[in-house]
């Protein structure tokens, strides 16, 4: 075991970088590594994901930062051996935490045109509802030698079909990609499978076999599409409005509260009407891309998208319980290898039949061929429904993760494999 005791890195004024021990760090481009006790590997990896932190705020959003360094503090209390992280406060930082992938959506859609947006809608509807089929039932048929029943056998295909908005957008951005044709492409299938959370999470109690039918019906789904209307027509012509009042006399505080109120009530119609908040502001931030602000809304939010992301991918090693490691390894290397091949085999297969090149589709096969955030939340809700053990509902938690952890190295395969020329692989006839 190793002791981190609120252990901080600083970047100085001459750009060198250092380690200081301190009670507090809300200024002068702090960054929070970990706090706590926790094993080797989950301090590993805390402090590799620590590195997306960010550095100052804005004056009049530094108590935030102040409030969330606070946060870090309270996850860890007094004990004989040291400081022990405590499950609530762990809960407590995964729920925070979501938000940096709220903000991180709302950046995004501010850097995208609308009219593109439409144009991938091949890509959106054909590439995505073929990868998310034909992966949920290939995963159904290996699903059912561990599922009690087809049904929950599909539902777990389903779940798995989905990958991470947030770290592939991330990695993508980090790269300068995201611009890319493939990367415009991985961009539509990733929201079109935000789109599918509805109605899997609609349909769970009966794939589980806890319920009806009878909760789903198609009001919901027009609900849904009314919601992602409004928050669009609200953000593309009420927000500019307000934001041009505010900015006339200078009010910083006040465009700062309008750009809070759009992103989190965009998210909070989007959450209320069964989407992720992650989708609310995105369109948000899509509405208002193109106002005379985009510029400065992005300013203000990066630094809190930021520290919020970077707590993100710091909850997720926080959730991994090694302790199940122990009898189901093996089990969980199988589970992991079989997601990731179907996965990239699926979508490989589907963007060469959409005549993808087969650079494109390999880079784009790779890096969606892991789960996704969508998954804690289905093996949360099977767990309180009573469909699957603590043992099962941790042993999913580490597969999971463990998919996500691997998105960089199944990126640099992809990079390999797109310019691997091989007889193997059909050529395009122009």
């Amino acid at each position: 075991m190793v002791k981190l005791n609120k252990i901080y890195t600083r970047t100085g004024d001459d750009g060198t970088s250092g380690l200081v021990d301190g009670s507090r760090a809300s200024k002068a481009g702090l960054r929070m590594i970990a706090i706590g006790e926790v094993d080797e590997a989950n301090a590993a990896l805390g402090v590799v994901i620590a590195t997306l932190a960010p550095g100052d705020l804005p004056e009049h959003l530094q108590g935030i930062q102040n409030d969330m360094f606070d946060l870090g503090a309270d996850l860890a209390t007094p004990g004989e051996v040291g400081l022990r992280i405590v499950a609530s406060q762990v809960e407590r930082l995964t729920d925070i935490s979501q938000l940096g992938v709220v903000f991180f959506l709302f950046v995004i859609g501010l850097e995208l045109d609308p009219r593109k947006i439409w144009s991938l809608r091949r890509y959106a509807f054909g590439l995505g509802a073929a990868q998310v089929i034909g992966t949920g039932l290939m995963m159904m048929f290996y699903w059912h030698f561990f599922a009690p029943s087809w049904s929950l056998a599909l539902l777990l295909g389903l779940v798995a079909s989905n990958s991470s908005t947030a770290l592939v957008l991330q990695l993508l951005k980090g790269k300068g990609e995201l611009e890319q044709d493939y990367g415009q492409a991985t961009l539509a299938l990733l929201l079109f499978q935000d789109l599918t959370v509805v109605p899997i999470l609609a349909l769970l109690p009966l794939f589980a076999g806890t319920g009806s039918a009878e909760h789903f019906v198609w009001w919901d789904v027009l609900y849904a599409a009314g919601a992602m209307v409004i928050i669009f027509v609200v953000g593309r012509y009420l927000w500019p409005q307000l934001l041009r009042l505010a900015v006339a006399p200078n009010f910083d505080e006040t465009f700062t509260a309008i750009l809070f109120i759009a992103l989190f009530g965009g998210a909070w119609l989007a959450s209320s009407a069964g989407l992720s908040m992650a989708m609310g502001a995105f369109i948000a931030g899509l509405s208002l891309g193109g106002s005379e602000y985009s510029h400065r809304l992005e300013e203000e939010v990066l630094p809190l998208k930021n520290l919020l992301l970077g707590l993100f991918f710091v909850s997720v090693g926080l959730t991994v319980d090694l302790s199940v490691l122990n009898g189901h390894l093996a089990k969980i290397l199988f589970h992991i290898l079989a997601i990731v091949v179907m996965k990239i085999v699926v979508l490989y297969l589907a963007a060469r039949a959409m005549s993808m090149q087969h650079g494109p589709a390999a880079r784009m096969s790779f890096l969606l061929a892991q789960c996704s955030e969508f998954a804690f939340v289905a093996l949360g809700a099977l767990l309180a429904l009573g469909t699957e053990t603590q043992v099962q509902f941790s042993t999913g938690i580490i597969v999971v993760a463990a998919t996500m952890i691997m998105t960089p190295w199944l990126n640099a395969l992809g990079i390999l494999w797109s310019r691997w020329d091989s007889p193997l692989v059909p050529k395009r006839r122009d």
